[in-house]
């Protein structure tokens, strides 16, 4: 069961040693930090890193490039869940609708040359992508893509739980030329959260794993392992931390071991730094030789200055035991060297050689790095965080960077009419009043070259504006079709109105509203100036009353022959004033009893309509009649 071509070569005894190191380990706020704070903590460097990529994922990253060069290989997990965690479904992988995914990452991990662990959907059980018809089917996809694309520098890494290597992990495997490891992911869940788990060895853990291994011929990987701490009984972890080293160094099949160091609030606390005991049986674990198998010591013996000035120069080295040697230069492609060795070409800038060197016998390597700086010009200081224009908070950092990390970094600040000061990266600021503010700053490299003064200002204004309805319907109104106009003290403000109690929504004056339906309304607006800050609202209340009222009229019994008809009108809306016309005269107000005198023999006519208290006008009602007597 040979490995792929150019995967990582595995010790000939002896395990890899490495974690999972998750960002803002131990308070850190990179990456790099978080692995040199647990490089520094467990005593050692780590010879492999666990990294996490979702399927939609551009990786080897900036980050897989470092610790390539440093001599790590990465334990790449490449899962099927998307940023938005969506499930990418195993069919999908299968039926080509991925390929163009699969063909990118498979053309930077062959540009990225160095070794690779793969591991395609780790805990596929689990994953929610499909059968473990599908997920086979899925994997060989992957696979003979990447044989296709001419990658070469993969081991294939299937990985289960460890749990799942007690009832039927063959449904999960793709076939002995599609994996070069078995790996599997196993804890002591006991103290876990929402889980009631006894406590369980390490060896318990992963027998049922270790045992398919070795029945399979294939080298094995403990891809994550992990225990939380007995709170009862503050030696228990330390103890299954020793007790998991003696498993290990009997089970010679498992060539590579990954720790799972994490925990957040309400998960497992897998930290190995859990208890100063834990780690200190840790740190013994990760110094045992048993998981350093030795590789060659490179002396460099002669080297630039840390600051240069030379584009070509020059390094001697050599190893304590023979071996060969590969250099590397920044992210330049890694060339054979020999001692002495001079790099040409460079730039101004920080540079780093790489030199590794390769035991023939063993294939194990070590790899030293010599960081240096070639500088004649001034950095460029860039502030990568900062205030914005308008801020409603009296307290702001701002966070400097400079082109240049030659250390020491130097950084001056100051802030209004304060002197510049040496700073750090990160400045913050306190209790800043009301007001316009200005910070300036300026980065020295090492070799004392200044850069251009940056500034940053802003305005610290922690006072709500205030906002006024200046003028809208009035209460009583026959517009469906209002019209507002508002105002803020704060000439930059911008509103937000609600009618009637609707969510607020971004608007501008004069804001007109269409199709008011008839009834009580109301209209609330706030303002917000550019620091974020809201006011209180300004309130309009009205009604709207588009129905034209209507009038009937009660005529009298004898209209026929009196000369003093007497008429009874009821419009529609109490509230209504009436306008009476007999005989196309002038209309006047009238009442709603109307009796007329001496009306003559012959036709007649009364109009008679009504205008409601919004102002609109009915339609005009005429009686007719004729006089006989």
């Amino acid at each position: 069961h040979a490995l792929s071509p150019k995967g990582p070569a595995l010790p000939a005894t002896g395990a890899f040693f490495g974690a999972n190191m998750p960002f803002n380990r131990m308070g850190t706020t990179t990456r790099d930090a978080s692995r040199v704070a647990w490089e520094t903590a467990v005593a050692r460097p780590a010879a492999v890193e666990r990294l996490y990529h979702t399927w939609d994922d551009v990786f080897p990253t900036d980050y897989e490039y470092e610790i390539r060069d440093l001599g790590q290989t990465p334990i790449l997990s490449w899962g099927v869940s998307t940023f938005n965690y969506a499930i990418l479904p195993y069919t999908d992988i299968t039926a080509g609708k991925e390929d163009a995914t699969i063909d990118a990452r498979a053309a930077d991990i062959k540009t990225y040359g160095a070794p690779i662990y793969l591991i395609f959907d780790h805990e596929p059980e689990g994953s929610y992508g499909g059968t473990a018809a599908e997920f086979v089917d899925a994997w060989r996809h992957i696979h003979d893509r990447f044989a296709a694309d001419g990658v070469t520098n993969v081991s294939w890494v299937l990985t289960l739980l460890a749990s799942h290597y007690g009832s039927n992990p063959d449904e999960w495997y793709p076939g002995d030329t599609y994996v070069d490891l078995l790996a599997a992911d196993g804890y002591n869940w006991y103290g876990c959260p929402d889980r009631n788990d006894p406590w369980t060895s390490f060896e318990s853990v992963f027998t049922d794993f270790h045992d398919y291994g070795v029945a399979t011929g294939k080298p094995m990987m403990i891809a994550e392992w992990g225990t939380s701490e007995d709170v009862q009984d503050p030696h228990r972890k330390p103890a299954w931390i020793a007790d998991a080293a003696t498993t290990l160094k009997g089970w010679p099949e498992i060539k590579v071991v990954s720790y799972y160091d994490n925990g957040w609030p309400n998960t497992c606390e897998w930290w190995v730094d859990s208890s100063t005991a834990s780690l200190s049986a840790f740190r013994a674990v990760a110094t045992d030789p048993y998981f350093n198998p030795p590789p060659p010591i490179i002396m460099i013996t002669s080297a630039p200055a840390s600051t240069s000035t030379s584009a070509s120069p020059k390094f001697t080295f050599f190893a304590n035991r023979a071996a060969t040697f590969s250099c590397v230069v920044d992210v330049r492609a890694p060339v054979s060297c020999t001692s002495p060795y001079s790099p040409t070409g460079l730039a101004d800038g920080s540079h780093t050689l790489a030199i590794t060197a390769t035991d023939a016998p063993t294939l194990l390597s070590s790899t030293t790095h010599y960081v240096w700086t070639i500088d004649t010009t001034a950095p460029v200081l860039t502030v990568a965080y900062g205030p914005p224009a308008y801020s409603h908070d009296a307290a702001e950092s701002l966070e400097l960077i400079s082109s240049d990390p030659a250390k020491p970094s130097i950084f001056t600040c100051s802030l209004d009419t304060a002197f510049m000061t040496p700073c750090g990266t990160w400045i913050d600021y306190v209790d800043l009043a009301d007001g316009v503010h200005v910070f300036k700053a300026q980065a020295f490299d090492a070799a004392g070259n200044g850069s251009a003064t940056v500034v940053v200002t802003w305005t610290v204004d922690t006072v709500a504006p205030t906002v006024t309805i200046n003028t809208g319907p009035p209460p009583l109104s026959n517009s469906s079709s209002p019209t507002f106009t508002f105002s803020s003290n704060e000439p930059l403000a911008t509103f937000s109105c609600s009618k009637d109690l609707a969510a607020y929504i971004t608007c501008t004056t004069p804001k007109t509203y269409t199709s008011v339906s008839n009834g009580a309304h109301t209209l609330d607006v706030r303002a917000n100036d550019p620091a974020g800050n809201i006011s209180t609202s300004a309130h309009w209340s009205w009604t709207t009353d588009t129905a034209a009222p209507t009038v009937s009229i009660t005529s009298p019994t004898n209209l026929k022959t009196t000369s003093a008809p007497t008429f009874t009108l009821t419009p529609s809306d109490t509230g209504s004033v009436m306008r009476c016309s007999l005989d196309s005269a002038v209309a006047k107000v009238c009442g709603t009893k109307l009796t007329y005198t001496n009306v003559a023999l012959g036709s007649h006519s009364l109009s008679v309509y009504a205008t409601d208290a919004a102002g609109n006008v009915g339609k005009t009602f005429v009686l007719n009649w004729v006089r006989l007597s």
